[in-house]
């Protein structure tokens, strides 16, 4: 991916110019910098690895924790629901991270194409929580 530049200023990233020559802009008037391969990097890690903190708090919020950390916490919670819910979330986190930090490796030897963060996010495994006492387990 390269930085596009308009007049010399910042526009955006992308290595096509389609959407950019749809929206009417003057192609003449762009051009690609350069980019350090350190910066490409540290943005590549600090965008997937952002998604998936997102991805990761939003589901911890649909059972009311504030964020993955929050639910993690509660792995040596004296309640037994809260307790199980937090090792489910420290062994899902656990898992989650490996693999992202996995396809980060993978894009770095050139084993796969940078993946958008959508893409990051629908490869994460899914968070199976506990059954409540009582429920049965979910499939």
């Amino acid at each position: 991916m390269k930085m596009i530049l308009m007049d010399g200023e910042y526009l955006c990233e992308g290595d096509s110019l389609e959407a950019i020559a749809a929206m009417g802009v003057d192609l003449a008037r762009l051009s690609f910098a350069p980019q350090d391969p350190a910066e490409v990097e540290a943005e590549l890690v600090a965008r997937m690895t952002a998604a998936v903190q997102r991805w990761m708090d939003g589901v911890a919020q649909q059972r009311h924790y504030d964020g993955i950390l929050s639910l993690c916490t509660y792995a040596t919670s004296t309640d037994s629901r809260f307790r199980a819910e937090g090792q489910a979330g420290v062994e899902w986190r656990d898992r989650c991270w490996a693999l992202g930090y996995r396809i980060i490796e993978e894009v770095r030897r050139g084993a796969r194409p940078v993946p958008t963060e959508e893409d990051v996010v629908a490869m994460m495994p899914p968070m199976q929580w506990p059954p409540a006492e009582g429920e049965q387990p979910l499939e």
